[in-house]
């Protein structure tokens, strides 16, 4: 799938992989670097499996805070900082 968005083939949003597309080419490429290095433990490690789950998981949760309208506002909000005085 990640190879189908580095060649920009489209996938629509309720694809279950759609979550991908608010990725850019280099971070999918660090994905796929991730999930190799994460996979090639499977034989060898106890929590291998786990560790590729949570690593699957936390790049979703990352997608879904990147593409949150919220966050992004929270982020560009260009209120003035009022710096904090010695209490007296």
């Amino acid at each position: 799938m990640t190879n189908r968005l580095r060649l920009d083939e489209q996938i629509g949003s309720e694809h279950p992989y759609g979550w991908l597309k608010v990725f850019d080419n280099e971070e999918l490429c660090e994905l796929i670097a991730e999930v190799e290095s994460a996979y090639r433990l499977v034989g060898s490690e106890p929590q291998a499996w786990d560790h590729l789950d949570a690593l699957i998981y936390e790049w979703h949760e990352s997608a879904i805070a990147i593409s949150s309208e919220e966050l992004v506002a929270a982020f560009n909000d260009e209120l003035d900082e009022v710096l904090l005085t010695q209490p007296n």
